[in-house]
This record gives C-alpha cells, structure tokens and sequence, in this order.
C-alpha cells in the first residue's frame, strides 16, 4: 500500500479554481467593452486589453495546470505564483485603467459625451483583485499543507 503525500495535504483545488475562474473571467473582459462615449464603445483589446489577455491565459493555463487537471502536479509553488503574478499585474492595469478612463479618447466624441468606464474595465478590476486574493490564500493554504505533512 503506497502513501501519496499530496493526499495528506489540505486541498488548495478550490481556491486555485476560485483564482482560475476569475482568470477566465478577465479573459473574456479582456474582449469586451472598457469604455464608452454615449451610444460609442472602446473595445479593451484595442489598448491593454491585449496584455490583460495575455495575462489572463498564463494564469488559466498555470490555474490547470496547478489543480492537477491534467495529472500532473509538479512545482505547484510555481504555478501559484505565477498565477497570483498575472493576478496581481491585471488588477494593477484595472485600477489605472478605472481611475484613468478620462484619458481615453474616442476621436470627435470625447466633445459631446463624457467618456465612462463599461463592465469589461470592471470586470477586469474585480477579477483581477479577487483573483489575486484567492490566489495569496491558496499559496498560504499549500505552504500550511505542505509544512504538515509527514516526512
């Protein structure tokens, strides 16, 4: 009878799915509208939208990769930590983004309308925050486990 030492350890599978579906979330805001002037919309992959995406699919792939979907389960600290990196660095463009959306500028409608923020900003804002947080919680949860274990 064999004794597999990740079965010993506190699951961290949900929070490292919690974090990985709020990077499938900012992948898809990643899409969608960040901005608007009147009836006028700003797509976010047309600014950082694109490294919101980019970001976004490091982490969908580290949060797999991380929760043993695919069988493998090596080097789970790293996988963690990458994926609250990319977390964090999303959160970071929201909060710039949000509080920076008065820049924006829509050719000609930036003078009839006021430039507001639309649910893709704020979806990336969110995920990414929640994200980063339940990523922490999962890296402090395996450092518990890990500490625990026998051997």
């Amino acid at each position: 009878m064999t004794t597999n030492t990740a079965e010993s350890r506190p699951s961290v599978s949900p929070w490292i799915l919690a974090t990985g579906a709020c990077s499938v979330v900012t992948l898809i805001a990643s899409f969608m509208p960040w901005a608007h002037a009147g009836p006028y919309e700003v797509s976010g992959i047309n600014n950082d939208g694109q490294i919101t995406l980019f970001l976004s699919a490091v982490a969908v792939l580290m949060a797999i990769w991380g929760s043993g979907l695919t069988g493998i389960r090596n080097w789970p600290a790293v996988s963690l930590g990458v994926m609250v990196a990319c977390m964090a660095i999303i959160a970071a463009i929201g909060v710039a983004d949000v509080s920076n959306v008065q820049d924006i500028s829509i050719p000609g409608l930036d003078r009839l309308f006021d430039v507001e923020v639309s649910i893709g900003l704020w979806l990336i804002l969110i995920a990414g925050i929640v994200g980063t947080i339940t990523g922490l919680v999962a890296m402090v949860a395996w450092v518990r486990g890990r500490d625990q274990s026998p051997g």
